[in-house]
């Protein structure tokens, strides 16, 4: 059943408000929303490590030297390839998620400028449960085109995204997690 807020495709940019350390300073694409729950990954967190290195059936693949990201803290051993395919007249892209190792070989070669991108584990929500943190304020909804107005990638888009959406709340942005560590 789809819902009526559609957030598949957006983007959520954490506010300074979430405490849990797995999604503090973090983007997130929501991969699927729906009544029946959420799923997304964190497309901020690089890790310094290629999908060759991370799994040996990828060491001799032309996938091998792509990075890996950590998609989020559920699941975190399972790998999830993904396709960015950036459309001919340089507007916009394509996203292909969760795509096969086949098919993502396929891509890297036949689609110039696809970025082949690895993330380990997901973000999940269940049923309303992300509308709720939204509505408390832990987090800011954002089209995914503002990924492709920026260059900042890894720690600095949040940054980067922040300061386009909401500026005031880059003040906070070093608060340590408990105030009274101050």
């Amino acid at each position: 059943m789809k819902s009526a807020m559609d957030l598949s495709g957006r983007l959520l940019i954490a506010t300074t408000a979430v405490k849990d350390r797995n999604f503090s300073k973090t983007v997130c694409l929501v991969a699927k929303y729906s009544d029946y729950g959420t799923i997304g990954i964190i497309v901020n967190r690089p890790l310094l490590m290629t999908i060759g290195r991370f799994n040996k059936k990828f060491s001799h693949s032309i996938l091998a030297d792509n990075p890996i990201y950590c998609g989020g803290p559920v699941n975190p051993n399972h790998i999830t390839l993904t396709a960015w395919i950036p459309h001919s007249n340089d507007v916009g892209f394509e996203l292909r998620y969760n795509v096969n190792k086949v098919e993502t070989e396929e891509i890297s070669i036949r689609e110039e400028g696809a970025q082949i991108r690895g993330y380990l584990g997901c973000a999940s929500w269940a049923p309303y449960q992300l509308l709720m943190e939204i509505l408390r304020g832990d987090w800011l909804v954002a089209d995914i085109g503002y990924l492709f107005d920026t260059k900042e990638r890894g720690e600095k888009l949040w940054e980067a995204m922040v300061a386009r959406i909401n500026p005031g709340m880059l003040l906070f942005r070093e608060l340590p997690d408990d105030p009274s560590l101050n």
